[in-house]
């Protein structure tokens, strides 16, 4: 592998380019999954991670702090989702409040958040055992 040296202004458009690219694919992926075009067998839990960091570790510094630093921009992005417990649920909740001018009371609150937990759970429970049945095949 070769390296190159960049200015301060070029590898700051460099590093959005790439940035850029990567959110896209993030956004390709889901809409691929939506579509059915792509199975939820595809994703990678935190054994899949472990086990694919290993390998770029194994790799050299330069390829495991490039995929540390995409993980990093998914789980990022994943975070501004509108699901209630991320963080783009709380924006979406003000959003909604600041539309219809009041706040929702806490009850309702408290409901979507508990429904919103369940899909993160059930969603990162199928990803867990995804992760297990990969290394253990039939």
């Amino acid at each position: 592998m070769t390296t190159r040296r960049y200015g301060f202004l070029e590898a700051l458009g460099g590093s959005f380019s790439k940035n850029l690219e990567d959110a896209s694919l993030t956004f390709l992926t889901l809409k691929k999954l939506v579509l059915r075009e792509l199975s939820l067998r595809t994703f990678t839990g935190p054994i899949g991670l472990y086990l694919a960091s290993g390998a770029m570790a194994q790799e050299g510094l330069v390829y495991f702090l490039r995929f540390i630093a995409f993980v990093s921009l998914q789980l990022g992005i994943i975070n501004l989702f509108p699901i209630p417990p991320l963080d783009g649920g709380h924006v979406f909740t003000l959003l909604i409040e600041g539309v219809i001018r009041r706040d929702l009371s806490a009850q309702i609150k408290e409901r979507v958040m508990q429904a919103g937990l369940v899909l993160l759970l059930l969603f990162m429970a199928t990803v867990v055992y995804l992760d297990i049945s990969r290394l253990f095949p039939r």
